[in-house]
């Protein structure tokens, strides 16, 4: 029996609190409607009620105080005014302060999170729960073989029985040890089934009970929206958006702070005080928003300001003068380089310190949060219009697709996420310079290596043809050859048990069906062996005019350019059409690939601007856009567009393939 006599009200006054602060800040923003104020009554009551049960008084008396600050508002339908929304949100932070003191310690001694208890699951037996599933799945895979074993020995008792057919007696027993080791085998079979079948269902549920709404954090946000704004003496409107995205809690707890840090610094950097705003001919209020998105295995956050942006050379003076780089080097990176500075450590814009900015520590901590859940993070921006910060992590951690790979007898798995593609090579067009090889894969040339080389074994006989998997990651693309594919699985990657020590290559261990450890390979360092120390990758000539992407939405750039270079284009981004007209006339393009919807000039504009200049008026144009009616299809040919695509009907290989008929 627990001794925490707190457990279950920390879980439901917890649970209360947000309740109660997202309640008071959307009151905050807009008129305290009764149905509003009755429910953060309600909430109120509750918790006083759940105080007193375990002699919280002061819990109590802080949550009856805020039941006779909303009580009035409710009588005269009055707006809630900013007063009461402060005195609210500190009386709930005197709540959050005392229950945190009643936080207990679980056996090993730290102190247990606060957030996601309110779960009503408790994370570590949860985690215990998936793993013990996938020991018995693992398990049973290696009891069906032991089934097949016994199909063996009911094949050793019919020969026995007939080699005993002439001793009548004898005879009669092997049938009928025959008969009964048939009726197990079809028991087991049967069975083995049965619970196979049980247990994936039950690993599934396991998997997504532990998964939990984003909204979850969206109060924390609001509060750090609001308390960041005040402290800046900016007015500024937070909004979420895919709040219903469900992640792992672990992830979602870790990845809260870096979120809170991303919406600061949005309102700190971001924001305009209204001053300069309004000379800008903005609105006086600021505008922030984070909207959440599921992206198959991962989910992606993304915060949007309306402020003042980021330009390129500014960020450059101040890397400059923050001792970062030398102002050659500075003058040497393109914009997309220079975006990219506000991630490292000791970088900061601002000249005085104050509490929210100036320290230089804010984004580049935020990235590493961000890598060390194996995501990624990238900024983008219009100077003068505002700033996207994306962030992109997988759902879970708990456990992850993997490539299941032999080589030289051993097995290993690959992280799912790193593959991008699997080939078969013909031998012989595995090309050697000095001491590298390469493989053509997409049009690119990608450093070779085997497996079994990585592990210091010999290489092996070179086949007629060979399996190939490329791998991607932040250090560059590498093709790694195998033996065999073994399929893909979901997998619990466990440590490195700390007697082995460090293994190169490895970042953890699987058990197979027989409870035989596999080891899973780190990509990056895969890349890294297989690139060598010598020369960087060979990259495969262009030999075609790059393509100019147009499209102001971050993601839709990245998942074009993405796709493009990967199939050997040379990808070439801009933010807006009119920015895209610019480039075009500095450097020759081979394509446009336009969005209809931009602020500003729109993509029809842009194509028909293109193809009344002379020097563009030969490069062929495609429309990529959400509106899908017909009226719209028909502008975009009347604009001289070659193609019209509506997002909702992207298809990869069909856009390869017009690519391809365009420039090749």
């Amino acid at each position: 029996m627990t001794t925490d006599r707190y457990k279950y009200f920390r879980i439901e006054a917890r649970e209360l609190l947000e309740g109660l602060s997202q309640g008071l800040i959307g009151i905050g923003q807009a008129e305290g409607t009764p149905e509003a104020l009755d429910r953060l009554l309600r909430l109120a009551h509750t918790l006083k009620g759940a105080a007193r049960v375990v002699g919280q008084a002061q819990i109590a008396g802080c949550a009856h105080d805020l039941e006779d600050l909303l009580v009035p508002y409710r009588q005269t339908g009055a707006p809630a005014s900013r007063e009461l929304v402060d005195d609210g949100l500190a009386l709930l932070d005197r709540v959050a302060h005392d229950l945190a003191a009643l936080t207990a310690l679980d056996a090993a001694g730290p102190q247990l999170e606060e957030s996601f208890e309110t779960v009503r699951v408790d994370l570590s037996a949860m985690d215990a729960l998936l793993a013990g599933l996938f020991e018995a799945r693992t398990r049973m895979d290696g009891l069906k073989r032991q089934a097949g074993a016994l199909q063996q020995v009911r094949h050793l008792a019919k020969a026995l029985a007939r080699e005993l057919g002439a001793a009548p007696r004898l005879g009669e027993v092997a049938e009928e040890l025959d008969a009964a080791l048939a009726g197990v085998v079809m028991a087991i079979g049967t069975g083995l089934d049965q619970v196979d079948a049980e247990l994936d269902a039950a690993h599934e549920r396991g998997k997504n009970m532990r998964l939990m709404p984003v909204s979850t954090i969206f109060s924390h946000l609001e509060r750090a929206a609001r308390d960041a704004a005040d402290s800046e003496n900016k007015r500024v409107v937070f909004s979420t958006s895919g709040g219903d995205t469900r992640l792992d809690g672990h992830v979602l707890l870790r990845l809260r702070d870096a979120l809170i840090q991303i919406v600061r610094n949005a309102i700190a950097h971001g924001i305009e005080p209204e001053a300069e705003r309004q000379a800008a001919g903005k609105p006086p209020v600021g505008r922030v928003r984070l909207h959440v998105e599921r992206m198959g295995p991962q989910v992606c956050f993304r915060c949007q300001d309306d402020g003042r942006g980021l330009s390129a050379g500014r960020l450059k003076e101040a890397a400059v003068a923050s001792g970062l780089m030398t102002p050659g080097d500075a003058a040497a990176l393109d914009d997309e380089a220079a975006l990219d500075l506000v991630f490292l450590s000791g970088f900061t814009t601002v000249r005085a310190a104050t509490q929210l900015a100036g320290r230089g520590i804010g984004l580049n901590a935020v990235r590493e949060a961000i890598r060390a859940l194996k995501g990624q993070i990238a900024i983008d921006s219009t100077c003068g219009r505002g700033a996207s910060v994306t962030a992109v992590v997988p759902l879970s951690l708990a456990s992850l697709p993997a490539l299941l790979v032999e080589a030289s007898g051993l097995t290993a798995a690959v992280p799912l996420d790193a593959v991008v593609g699997a080939v078969r090579v013909p031998g012989s067009e595995i090309a050697r310079t000095g001491d590298r090889e390469t493989v053509l894969y997409e049009g690119a040339a990608l450093p070779f290596m085997p497996l079994s080389r990585a592990w210091g074994l010999p290489d092996p006989a070179r086949r007629p043809v060979e399996s190939v998997i490329a791998i991607r990651t932040e250090r560059g693309l590498a093709a790694i050859g195998v033996d065999r594919l073994l399929g893909t699985r979901d997998v619990v990657v466990r440590p490195v048990p700390v007697i082995v020590g460090r293994m190169p290559l490895v970042t953890g261990v699987l058990l197979d069906a027989e409870g035989t450890p596999v080891p899973t390979l780190d990509p990056g360092e895969l890349v890294a062996a297989a690139a060598g120390s010598s020369a960087p990758p060979i990259a495969a000539a262009p030999v075609r005019a790059p393509i100019l992407v147009i499209d102001d939405s971050l993601t839709t750039r990245m998942l074009e350019k993405t796709i493009l270079e990967s199939a050997g284009y040379e990808v070439e981004l801009a933010t807006s059409a009119e920015e895209g007209l610019e480039k075009s006339h500095q450097r020759d393009y081979g394509l446009f690939i336009v969005d209809v919807e931009m602020p500003g000039m729109n993509g029809f504009e842009f194509v028909e601007r293109a193809r009344r200049d002379a020097r563009l008026q030969g490069i062929p144009s495609v429309l990529v856009t959400s509106r899908g009616a017909e009226a719209d299809r028909r502008r975009g040919v009347e604009a001289g567009a070659r193609a019209y695509i509506v997002k909702s009907e992207f298809d990869q290989d069909a856009f390869l393939a017009l690519v391809r008929g365009l420039v090749g």
